[in-house]
């Protein structure tokens, strides 16, 4: 994937994690999960280890989408030091071309 596609996908995915909906989702299947688990008796442990490991799975997609707001992230800061390469072997190019050898 190009930088300038997962910056477009870091973008998507920000607007998703910043979304009040995203959030009260999130907020509410946590939750959720943590009232289930504080409810179960503590001898099942086979629930609690089922509860634990929806808790996980759930963290997993959450984290999912941060995890691609970081890459855009990078890859913004990838895009624009190319940028700045770039500038700066234009300007080195132009200095040539005015002070260089056959320069009028």
């Amino acid at each position: 994937m190009s930088p300038e596609e997962e910056i477009i996908r870091a973008g998507e995915a920000r607007q998703i994690i910043e979304s009040k909906m995203f959030l009260g989702a999130k907020a509410h299947v946590l939750d959720q999960l943590a009232q289930a688990r504080r409810a179960v008796p503590m001898t099942s442990t086979d629930m609690h280890s089922r509860l634990i490991l929806a808790e996980q799975i759930a963290g997993y997609f959450f984290d999912y989408f941060e995890q691609i707001a970081q890459t855009g992230k990078l890859a913004e800061m990838q895009l624009e030091e190319r940028r700045r390469q770039q500038s700066l072997m234009e300007q080195g190019v132009a200095m040539f071309r005015r002070f260089g050898r056959n320069a009028p």
